[in-house]
């Protein structure tokens, strides 16, 4: 036995709809130009539906009281919810996923001549997205006011990595002039749309810092990223786990993290540690020691440049990622191409 259409049956929501378009034809003398409609509406281009309980919508028009059906409910409905965005290649998982990586020893840049131990870290899977650096701002974050605490967002293994007080006149005094420079540098957008999936760019390393003690968690160091991109003593060329470059590793613009999920992530799931966006890191920028014990690189070297890790899509990148690649930047820079992830 067929069980009788629910009021939340596409089945009755076509009925009802066409009763709908019946009665607004109707009252304006459009008969001829009903069945039309009636076939339009059926086919779900108007989207007309009523809420359960309304009378009149499946009783013939004629001779019907068409006062029975609101015509104006939604007239004053309130805005459709802001919709929520998964990462991955299917927008399942949630953006501030996160994987750990064990203690593993690995040679640093695939180069025996710099061996390296790295003590175990946790990583967001995913560049961090507009929607959630957007949250940070609208929350009061990034500004000097709200600036983190003195020593906050060290490595477990180095205090002086922590924020430092004389850091906070580094961060724009309001909320909308932080904004604004977002705005004009980058991803950013002040308001929830598509552009939510696409990873926050154009923010400062000190506004990248801010973030991840916001976040609960710290800017990850050069040893910890290069561990993840390498898969520790799997020495990988690339993150993924063959030596081939290819679309479906990588895309040929910034897209939304996690894209190129699962073949273009790393040992430990984390996605786009090469392409997508750039991440500032933790390091100040310069040589690093030939040996490195879960070393971070606290203090500024011939340049105050700090770390930016990985390397951008597009049509340069396989120039770039045959080494786990990294580059220095000035932390005042706001660049379209730099990111950030955090580590806990």
């Amino acid at each position: 036995m067929i069980p009788a259409p629910t009021w939340s049956s596409p089945y009755h929501s076509i009925r009802r709809g066409v009763a709908m378009a019946r009665v607004v034809l109707l009252r304006r003398g459009m008969r001829r130009w009903m069945p039309c409609w009636c076939v339009l509406v059926a086919c779900g281009r108007f989207g007309f539906e009523l809420a359960p309980g309304e009378a009149g919508a499946d009783a013939s028009v004629e001779g019907e009281d068409a006062s029975s059906l609101d015509l104006g409910k939604d007239a004053g409905a309130p805005p459709p919810p802001t919709p929520t965005y998964g990462c991955g290649a299917d927008g399942g998982p949630a953006c501030d996923e996160v994987a750990s990586i064990p203690e593993v020893g690995f040679d640093r840049g695939n180069d025996a001549l710099y061996p390296g131990r790295m003590g175990g870290v946790t990583l967001d899977r995913f560049e961090v997205t507009v929607a959630r650096f957007r949250a940070f701002v609208d929350a009061g974050g990034g500004v000097a006011a709200s600036a983190p605490a003195p020593g906050a967002g060290a490595h477990p293994a180095d205090d002086a990595t922590g924020w430092r007080s004389s850091w906070d006149v580094e961060l724009e005094a309001t909320s909308a002039t932080l904004r604004a420079a977002l705005a004009t540098a980058g991803t950013f957008t002040a308001t929830p749309g598509d552009d939510d999936r696409l990873p926050i760019t154009g923010l400062t390393w000190y506004e990248a810092f801010a973030f991840c003690v916001w976040d609960g968690g710290r800017l990850p160091s050069l040893l910890e990223y290069q561990a993840a991109s390498v898969g520790g003593p799997q020495q990988r060329l690339y993150p993924w786990a063959t030596e081939e470059f290819t679309a479906a590793h990588i895309g040929p613009a910034l897209e939304a993290p996690g894209s190129r999920s699962p073949i273009g992530d790393g040992r430990w799931g984390h996605a786009d540690l090469q392409g997508g966006a750039m991440e500032w890191g933790l390091d100040y920028f310069g040589l690093v020691a030939e040996m490195c014990d879960d070393c971070v690189q606290s203090a500024p070297l011939s340049t105050s440049s700090r770390v930016v890790h990985g390397w951008k899509s597009g049509a340069d990148a396989y120039a770039y990622m045959a080494k786990p690649a990294h580059t220095g930047a000035a932390p005042r820079s706001r660049s379209e191409y730099y990111g950030v992830r955090c580590a806990r």
